[in-house]
């Protein structure tokens, strides 16, 4: 599997370019005024994260065997769904009710993009698809706006450490060597709890 996750989803679905995250400001670099380019700026990135958190977990890998094509967000966010889509909705002055049917449609075409990649790929696996989410993880941390506060929601302290937005070239090596030993075969690896 070698899609970026992230500008996949944003195209398929219309949304503006999203901008990385200036990791000193902890903001994006350029300008996003219009609500709906900060609504994709937001929920794509919130929402894919926590797509990560919940496919380290044994239900979270349970979706690929299932036939159920939505309703996805509840239960990636169970019980945090609701903070999530105040803190989008926050940031982009989009209403809620908005917000929460595009984080649904975010949540059920991610799945459905992974799910597609595993299908066309014989050699591919349910590990592969930890893997896989491990390697998207710093490109979906260097777009998550740090006033979303996602990883609070999610209990996970390092969702929001600035160094997740750093790039560069020894930024770069040091997330590729994250990525190796985040991998579901090491012991030291993030605990499988979704939050």
């Amino acid at each position: 599997m070698s899609f970026n996750l992230i500008k996949t989803i944003q195209e398929k679905l219309g949304y503006s370019q999203l901008q990385k995250i200036d990791p000193n400001t902890q903001e994006i670099k350029t300008d996003v005024a219009s609500p709906s380019a900060r609504l994709g700026q937001a929920a794509i990135p919130a929402v894919l994260i926590g797509f990560y958190k919940y496919i380290k977990t044994d239900e979270g890998l349970r979706i690929f065997n299932t036939g159920v094509s939505n309703g996805w967000f509840e239960r990636i966010f169970d019980g945090t769904a609701s903070a999530v889509i105040s803190k989008i909705a926050a940031y982009s002055e989009f209403p809620q009710a908005e917000v929460d049917q595009r984080v649904h449609g975010i949540a059920d075409e991610a799945v459905k993009m992974v799910k597609e990649q595993i299908s066309n790929n014989k050699s591919a696996n349910l590990l592969n698809v930890r893997d896989y989410m491990s390697s998207q993880r710093a490109d979906i941390l260097s777009h998550l706006p740090a006033a979303l506060q996602t990883g609070e929601i999610l209990n996970d302290d390092t969702i929001d450490d600035r160094t997740n937005k750093m790039h560069g070239p020894v930024s770069n090596f040091m997330h590729g060597i994250e990525n190796i030993f985040s991998g579901p075969g090491n012991k030291n690896a993030e605990p499988d709890n979704a939050a």
